[in-house]
């Protein structure tokens, strides 16, 4: 059985049962991922196949259809004809920096400081799902990771296009020991020089382009509680102002609902962001 989108290919191969009447077990798992002259980029098929044989080896089926639902989410997402978007390419960016950003953090932590209160370790491919993972948290001997996706969902959140690179290649750390620049954004006690983003502007010209067809999303690992002003926190972290912004913008009836989550707050079509 192949299984084609606009960048993967997955084929699964099917062994003759045993049996009569028998289900046909899977006998191997191929993925391949365009364009295959970057190997950067071909490289993430075979390892997702390892990952998608583990889950039929392991039974692990709600891992295997989740696996499945991503590469789809992430293909469908993506708009390769003139060189588009490529949400595999613009993953592994994120995955580059976020390795970059870990190693610098490194010279000067320890490994679990830096997951306590650094940027995190990214790791490709954890907890039996394909893609890129943060650990954020250490409990123990139990890790606490977001993985990293993107989805259609937020085309109302304005921001720039994703890209295929996120950290200058010639030089990915600044020092500002003047002063001269604005922080690049959030940066932790580990880090003695700034990372050197490649952003694009939000400017007039931009606006004339058409909107992002997608956005990032990050997935824990298992559902957080949040206080209200941690919530206060990350509505100002995303640039809404505080909490009661998001209330007073989306109509009181959507948000009374006792299963009203701060999710589904924040991505309300009702709420444009800036």
């Amino acid at each position: 059985m192949t299984l084609g989108g606009k960048l993967v290919v997955v084929d699964i191969d099917f062994a003759v049962p045993t049996d009569v009447g028998a289900i046909a077990p899977i006998s191997k798992i191929s993925v391949g991922i365009a364009p295959a002259d970057d190997e950067s980029i071909a490289s993430l098929g075979p390892a997702a196949a390892e990952v998608l044989t583990a889950n039929i080896n392991e039974q692990d089926g709600e891992s295997f259809v989740k696996n499945l639902r991503n590469l789809a989410i992430w293909d469908s997402c993506s708009d390769p004809p003139n060189e588009g978007l490529n949400c595999f390419a613009t993953l592994k960016a994120v995955e580059d920096a976020l390795e970059l950003i870990h190693a610098q953090e490194r010279k000067n932590a320890t490994e679990d400081q830096v997951i306590a209160k650094g940027w995190g370790k990214p790791e490709r491919n954890i907890r039996n799902l394909i893609g890129l993972s943060v650990i954020y948290f250490k409990d123990g001997t139990d890790d606490f990771s977001g993985l990293v996706g993107v989805e259609t969902r937020r085309r109302h959140y304005v921001h720039p296009p994703l890209q295929s690179n996120y950290l200058q290649p010639e030089e990915p750390f600044i020092s500002d020991d003047m002063g001269m620049f604005p922080l690049p954004g959030p940066t932790s006690e580990f880090l003695t020089e700034f990372p050197n983003w490649l952003e694009q502007n939000m400017n007039e010209e931009m606006n004339l382009m058409p909107p992002p067809i997608c956005s990032f999303i990050l997935e824990l690992s298992q559902p957080i509680v949040v206080s209200v002003e941690a919530a206060q926190r990350i509505c100002a972290v995303v640039g809404l102002g505080g909490w009661s912004d998001v209330l007073s913008i989306v109509p009181k009836e959507e948000w009374a609902l006792e299963d009203t989550t701060l999710e589904e707050l924040l991505v309300s079509p009702l709420k444009s962001l800036s």
